[in-house]
């Protein structure tokens, strides 16, 4: 059993109100963690289960923060410039520098939402019953791989794909997660060009330093 509570699918209780009605009688225990304090909350997402559960391989638009309130979770993650080799639905047509994913298609995500059919879910399965079983072996050795334990969180980056396995306590117990969505800055290829340049000139300013050393 696996459980989600989507703001987006429950009555609203305000435009600007990121908790869903599940969890509005306790949002003052679960608070905006400090870490978030410069971004705007978008939702915040409860997931629960028992046992041991997998989802699919996919990527959300939005950044998350995941805090693991029991159980155990282990995400295998790849970044979007892998997007081309994990065969998603719809093929991608640009990589922004900020790692946003646009794609060939344009896609009704309302309409795809009761389809049960995503653009940013592939076809590439990681699991025993993979469609494509090598290609899926050499994806699922090429991942970065985390495993969260309670009380701790792990932040993922939207248009990252991710699949995540949870277990259980006792491997059959419950294990509990809020996820914290966040908007992404409407600049944030601006901002990820800035760093980038900066990281190329103090790269250069290194490499003239230990040339006048040598």
């Amino acid at each position: 059993m696996y459980v989600n509570l989507q703001a987006n699918l429950l009555p609203p209780l305000g435009d600007d109100e990121p908790y869903s009605r599940p969890l509005h009688r306790i949002k003052h225990d679960l608070p905006k963690p400090k870490c978030l304090k410069r971004f705007k909350l978008r939702t915040v997402v409860p997931w629960m289960g028992r046992g041991a559960t997998r989802s699919m391989l996919h990527h959300d638009r939005h950044d998350t923060l995941y805090v693991l309130l029991r159980g155990r979770k282990r995400f295998r993650v790849f970044p979007p410039s892998d997007a081309l080799k994990l065969m998603p639905v719809h093929p991608p047509l640009k990589i922004r520098p900020s790692g946003e994913i646009e794609y060939a298609t344009a896609v009704d995500h309302e309409h795809l939402l009761t389809q049960g059919e995503f653009s940013h879910f592939v076809r590439t399965d990681l699991g025993a019953a993979s469609p494509f079983p090598a290609k899926a072996e050499d994806l699922r050795a090429s991942g970065l791989e985390v495993e969260l334990r309670p009380g701790q969180a792990f932040f993922l980056p939207g248009h990252w794909f991710h699949e995540v396995e949870s277990i259980g306590e006792g491997d059959s117990g419950p294990h509990i997660a809020v996820g914290f969505d966040v908007e992404r800055p409407d600049d944030l290829d601006q901002r990820t060009l800035k760093v980038r340049r900066q990281a190329q000139a103090a790269k250069r300013r290194r490499r003239r330093k230990r040339a006048r050393e040598l």
